[in-house]
């Protein structure tokens, strides 16, 4: 059995026992449906008529009591309704974060959720209705965030050019594929730059606080009116406009990405002011972004379908937008 199998089947063996925590019935049934930082499972009880998203965190990412915060703030935001998300499962005993152990491997925290309805945009569709969709969620998030009184025990990692380019959770730009001698030149030269704009805008409450992280369109579930939010595994504390850079990942050499974050903000300004500061800020927090992507090819392309798609064209396209950007031409 390869690597890779033999994870799959140490997973599901896992996934298997810890749904018998909860209130399913013995015809429940589950299969993988993504593989990220996280391994994502569709549950089907059609016994009784219920569906939920179970989620495998990935080992030594987020710690218990990181979790059990992302799931407190996606209970403030439901029942100030914010957003539409997902609401958490408990199992019978109440808990909603279990450990379970994974054969071969370290144990794993397992969190399960509604499985909500609806489908998220088409990349063929006109995606400028979708972006202003999503900066108007994200300015109404970032305003309840200011606002809200985190309980004393709440605790979420910092989002920031140092996780990003020296804590390396999400992994090494530098040993993604693709990067060679003068890749890391010119990537090496970005980031400079990235640290040198960031250390200029600061971080004043107005522009750094609780944001959701990963708010791109693959997570936004659109189901006739009604807009859901989905995975808030990488919530966190970070500028307030990261969010528009998660909103273009993988897309950010589109030559779209103008007109979508003209959508964005617009969508994002009819609640929450923006400064001229903050609109410039824009470029530098998708280059940031993009270098976290390109680590995360490299981290990822063994097991995730997704980074392996991408490959050595990810990191070199980041060297073609980095050098738009050490010019001052991208995104003006």
């Amino acid at each position: 059995m390869s690597g890779g199998n033999a994870i799959a089947a140490s997973l599901d063996s896992a996934v298997k026992s810890v749904l018998a925590e909860y209130d399913f019935s013995s015809d429940v049934v589950f299969h993988l449906v993504n593989v990220s930082e996280n391994w994502t499972y569709r549950v089907d009880d059609p016994a009784r008529g219920c569906s939920a998203a179970l989620r495998v965190h990935r080992p030594n990412y987020h710690s218990r009591e990181e979790i059990e915060s992302e799931l407190t703030w996606i209970d403030a935001l439901r029942g100030a309704s914010v957003v539409n998300a997902p609401a958490p499962i408990a199992a019978r005993d109440g808990g909603r974060v279990r450990t379970v152990a994974v054969e071969g491997g370290p144990a794993r925290h397992v969190t399960l959720f509604d499985w909500l309805p609806g489908a998220a945009p088409s990349a063929d569709a006109d995606l400028i209705p979708s972006f202003g969709r999503l900066g108007d969620l994200a300015s109404r998030m970032h305003l309840f965030g200011i606002g809200w009184r985190r309980p004393s025990s709440f605790c979420r990692f910092t989002y920031d050019d140092a996780a990003v380019l020296e804590k390396v959770l999400w992994g090494r730009w530098q040993d993604a594929p693709g990067i060679g001698v003068a890749e890391e030149e010119v990537l090496s030269r970005a980031c400079d730059e990235i640290r040198r704009q960031l250390a200029g805008y600061g971080r004043g409450t107005d522009r750094f606080g609780l944001c959701h992280n990963d708010l791109r369109l693959a997570n936004l579930l659109i189901d006739g009116e009604r807009l859901s939010v989905i995975d808030f595994d990488d919530c966190g504390f970070s500028w307030y406009l990261n969010d528009f850079a998660t909103a273009v990942s993988f897309m950010e050499g589109d030559p779209r990405v103008g007109d979508w974050m003209a959508a964005w903000l617009g969508g994002y300004t009819r609640t929450r002011a923006l400064t001229a500061e903050d609109r410039a800020i824009l470029p530098t927090l998708i280059m940031l972004r993009r270098m976290l992507l390109v680590g995360w090819v490299g981290f990822h392309y063994e097991h995730a379908a997704e980074a392996r798609a991408l490959g050595a064209d990810y990191a070199t396209g980041a060297c073609r937008i980095a050098e738009d950007y050490l010019s001052g031409r991208y995104l003006t």
